[in-house]
């Protein structure tokens, strides 16, 4: 096991990361942040400059249908919610922190085998680390947004729920 000092200034985010200096003797880059790790347990939730760059640019770029839930529902919402954001090796349509919530927007592209595939490989990634993952298509944004904002709000209030 490598020990490291924290400096008292910085906090450390869940999953830690690795130290600076330190990318030689455990493997990882990009490190901001110190603390006592173990090389084999670093940084489950290591965000690359390039998702972050990628998730930016999907920021930038909604779809019509993303940027109708983000604006006629989810950027009000009183729990916060995060648009196009990476977790892993994934990024995201928009996450809730506070309710381990994901909420996942499929257009026509998903419903080909190899996406309902890769689908359901980042779903098992992402419950395996205790968050919910809900779905909706395109076609159930537009046609039936209230059920779609129905649907979100009582997922929040379940997450809420059992974390109390």
């Amino acid at each position: 096991m490598l020990v490291y000092s924290a400096p008292k200034a910085l906090s450390l985010p869940p999953g830690g990361r690795c130290p600076e200096g330190a990318e030689e003797e455990c493997g990882e880059i990009n490190c901001r942040y110190t603390k006592t790790i173990e090389p084999s347990v670093c940084n489950i939730m290591e965000r690359s400059k390039k998702q972050t760059r990628r998730a930016q640019t999907l920021r930038k770029n909604m779809t019509k249908e993303e940027a109708h839930l983000w604006y006629q529902f989810l950027c009000r919402y009183p729990l916060r919610f995060r648009r196009q954001y990476v977790i892993g090796n994934y990024i995201v349509d928009f996450y809730c922190h506070q309710a381990k919530l994901v909420v996942e927007l499929d257009g026509s592209q998903h419903y080909t085998p190899e996406e309902m595939e890769y689908d359901q490989k980042r779903t098992a990634y992402l419950e395996s680390l205790g968050l919910k993952v809900i779905r909706f298509s395109n076609l159930d944004v537009i046609h039936n947004f209230r059920a779609v904002c129905e649907s979100i709000y009582q997922a929040t209030e379940e997450q809420t729920a059992q974390k109390e």
